[in-house]
C-alpha cells in the first residue's frame, strides 16, 4: 500500500501541487524503500531511507499526506504526524479507524485533484495549517494517549 500511495502522490498529485507552489519538496521517509520507490527521487522529490529519529523529520514538515488506496487498520504516520501537531492530508484508508471529523488534524480527500487543493490550501495558510495542528495534537492526547487507550483496554477485558 505504502508503495502504490508514493507511486500515485508523485504521478497524479504532486504535479498539480507544483503547478501553484513550484518549490514544494516531497520526502519519503521509509525503512527500506524498494527500487520503484528510489526511482522516485529527484529535485523536488527525496527518498530517506532509515530515519533513526522520525519526530526531526516531522519537525520539518508543513504538511503530512498519506494518499493510501488500499490497506487496512490504523495508520500509525497518521497518528504521528497528529501527535506532533503536523496537519496531514489523507484518502479515505488513512481516515479510518481514527474516529475524527474531517479538519480535525487531518483532511480526507479521496480524489487527486482535491487531494493536491487541501495540500495547497494548507501549505498558503500558516493560521489553517496552525489550527489543523493543534487540533489534530488535541484529538491524539484526548483518544490515543497511553492512559486513555489503557482505560479502553481495561473497560474491554471488564466485558
Amino acid at each position: 500500500p505504502n508503495v502504490d500511495a508514493v507511486h500515485y502522490f508523485c504521478k497524479d498529485i504532486l504535479p498539480i501541487i507544483h503547478a501553484h507552489k513550484p518549490n514544494v519538496k516531497f520526502i519519503i521517509a521509509g525503512q527500506r524503500p524498494v527500487d520503484s520507490v528510489k526511482q522516485l527521487a529527484n529535485k523536488h522529490v527525496e527518498v530517506t531511507g532509515f530515519i533513526p529519529e522520525l519526530s526531526k523529520m516531522y519537525n520539518q514538515a508543513s504538511v503530512v499526506v498519506a494518499p493510501l488506496r488500499f490497506g487496512a487498520g490504523t495508520q500509525n504516520k497518521v497518528l504521528e504526524a497528529m501527535s506532533m501537531g503536523i496537519p496531514v492530508v489523507c484518502s479515505n484508508i488513512g481516515f479510518e479507524g481514527l474516529g475524527i471529523k474531517d479538519g480535525e488534524g487531518a483532511f480526507m480527500r479521496t480524489d487527486a485533484i482535491g487531494f493536491a487543493q487541501q495540500v495547497i490550501d494548507l501549505l498558503n495558510d500558516a493560521a489553517l495549517r496552525q489550527r489543523t495542528g493543534e487540533k489534530g495534537a488535541s484529538v491524539i492526547r484526548a483518544h490515543f494517549s497511553w492512559d486513555e487507550i489503557a482505560i479502553q483496554l481495561e473497560n474491554y477485558l471488564k466485558h
